[in-house]
């Protein structure tokens, strides 16, 4: 397993994790916050299976059971307080995690616990999915996903998770469209209908996201640099097909 945070990297190799990079905000879990060039070993983990990363922030998970560190000012670790973590801590109330998630931001976190769609952190956009606008030190359910979710992304300031039926639904800021709704503007703080079904796999990034959908893959949301692959640089609210992909896609 391999991720990428905003200045830093973390890898795992044999169930044991090692980072390098900034570690200004101890996203590197060495106890400490000298930053590195070279990959020093994460304090206390084992068995890891997945990671991901944020801005300043990095997580594990081993066998089922989260571990976070680094950056905590919105409760983004989701360890209960706002205190950084220079080493790993396991997310209490947490034992059946299969997927996780961490924001372009760094400032919020969704995970897939016990087929539920959970997120944690900054909640001013509607992000967390549980039809408020409060930030959550803690894991909370996402309104009407308490089962069938497969699998979680998270961007800048909104939310989307896949669903085993093949739909996709996403919750949160929508100024660039990226709920895919075929609106743009305001927020959602509950999840919406982004496809209905066919969907196998989910990507999502700082203001859009991609979906393998059949044969094919289609994005939405931010468009400037040409995000959508469709030969334009148009924002798009709803998804739209990326051009010249043949084959069979790889989730």
């Amino acid at each position: 397993a391999i991720a990428g945070g905003g200045f830093h990297t973390c890898a795992s190799f044999g169930g044991a994790v090692k980072c390098w990079g900034d570690n200004y905000y101890g996203q590197l879990g060495n106890n400490a916050y000298v930053s590195k060039n070279v990959p020093v070993a994460v304090a206390g983990l084992s068995g890891i299976s997945a990671l991901t990363a944020g801005r300043y922030i990095s997580c594990a998970l081993g066998g089922t059971t989260l571990h976070c560190w680094g950056e905590n000012y919105d409760g983004q670790l989701g360890l209960g307080d706002e205190e950084y973590a220079f080493k790993p801590k396991a997310i209490t109330g947490i034992s059946s995690a299969t997927r996780i998630a961490r924001g372009a931001s760094g400032s919020h976190s969704c995970a897939v616990i016990g087929g539920a769609a959970k997120c944690w952190g900054f909640g001013e956009d509607g992000e967390l999915g549980n039809n408020s606008t409060l930030s959550s030190s803690t894991p909370v359910t996402v309104t009407g996903l308490t089962s069938g979710v497969t699998d979680v992304g998270v961007g800048v300031d909104f939310s989307c998770a896949l669903l085993g039926s093949g739909a996709v639904k996403c919750w949160g800021g929508n100024v660039n469209g990226e709920l895919g709704n075929g609106t743009s503007g305001g927020q959602s703080n509950v999840p919406v209908t982004t496809i209905a079904s066919g969907a196998s796999a989910l990507a999502v990034a700082f203001y859009h996201a991609c979906a393998i959908v059949g044969t094919g893959v289609k994005c939405w949301g931010y468009n400037t640099d040409g995000e959508m692959g469709d030969g334009s640089t148009t924002l798009r609210t709803s998804p739209v097909s990326v051009s010249g992909l043949s084959g069979t896609p790889v989730s």
